[in-house]
């Protein structure tokens, strides 16, 4: 279902003229964040949000979320917003139908590192998305992967997979160990009800 040692897993969008100002009311329709969790300046906090002006990257996958049948594309969308530093990244979610808007996530309830929309998976007649989100921090690289679905109009994490990449590249990084794990949805069978398997490989730091 997901290997995190391909980096190119997720379906990058371009995001040029027409494109990009369609998607960002899309994503938000106020042209605003909030700052309840994100650490906007002064001025911003007092206001309780921040403006977002741009969207950087996106990724799309397309197929039946609300719905079995429907023809639906979802989207990850990251933006910059005016008050927060050029590192950081706001990322939303939301699902469209033709030009309308038929689910979404709020953007402070996904996490904040690179993210990306990795595949579309039918587990029970609609669709769901298997995300991944890369982060890393004091040399250290994570990637971790999520089952989204919708429910009631709004996109919810089914369940969470931790550390699928783990890669160590800063100072003592020697005693450390590299982790890689493949992610894999066994169907139901005569063993029992669907499930989740990883595979993991493990080395050491050279």
């Amino acid at each position: 279902m997901l290997d995190p040692r391909e980096e190119t897993a997720g379906c990058a969008v371009a995001l040029r003229g027409a494109a990009h100002d369609a998607l960002l009311p899309a994503a938000l329709p106020e042209g605003l964040a909030t700052c309840a969790r994100l650490p906007c300046d002064g001025a911003s906090k007092q206001a309780g949000a921040t403006a977002v002006r741009t969207l950087d990257r996106a990724s799309a996958v397309r197929g039946a979320f609300t719905a079995p049948g429907r023809d639906q594309v979802a989207w990850a969308l990251v933006a910059r917003a005016d008050s927060l530093p050029a590192a950081f990244a706001l990322t939303t979610m939301l699902v469209t139908e033709g030009d309308a808007v038929v689910a979404r996530a709020e953007p402070e309830a996904l996490s904040h590192g690179t993210f990306a929309l990795g595949k579309a998976l039918d587990a029970d007649g609609a669709d769901e998305l298997v995300t991944r989100t890369t982060t890393a921090w004091m040399g250290e690289g994570h990637v971790d992967a999520a089952l989204v679905g919708v429910r009631a109009g709004t996109l919810v994490e089914r369940q969470a997979f931790a550390d699928l990449l783990v890669e160590h590249t800063g100072y003592g990084a020697e005693g450390e160990a590299d982790v890689a794990s493949r992610l894999f949805l066994v169907p139901a069978g005569a063993a029992g009800p669907a499930a989740f398997e990883t595979e993991s490989f493990s080395r050491g730091c050279r």
